[in-house]
């Protein structure tokens, strides 16, 4: 997390645009038993892993496009990201 603020406080302007959800799970563990998954909105769930694509504009005709995917764990009624991963190019 450090070093990604470092990245973005190098440039001066920063856009970034979310685009379509590309896949979404959601899930309910009690302990580490698996005790339903669903891959619509569940509001029981606790678990949740989510892929958007997106666009990031740096300027200096820096532009990464890429997909994020991210999981998700609901603890006292808060999601919190708790993994995610890039996948992303620059041209």
């Amino acid at each position: 997390m450090k070093t990604t603020g470092r990245i973005f406080r190098a440039f001066s302007y920063i856009d970034l645009t979310w685009n379509s959800t590309l896949d979404s799970s959601f899930s309910y563990y009690i302990a580490d038993s698996l005790i339903i998954e669903q891959n619509i909105i569940f509001e029981e769930a606790n678990i949740a892993n989510i892929s958007k694509s997106f666009e990031l504009n740096l300027g200096y005709d820096i532009i990464i496009e890429g997909n994020a995917k991210f999981d998700f764990v609901k603890d006292d009624d808060e999601w919190r990201i708790y993994k995610w991963r890039d996948e992303s190019s620059t041209y």
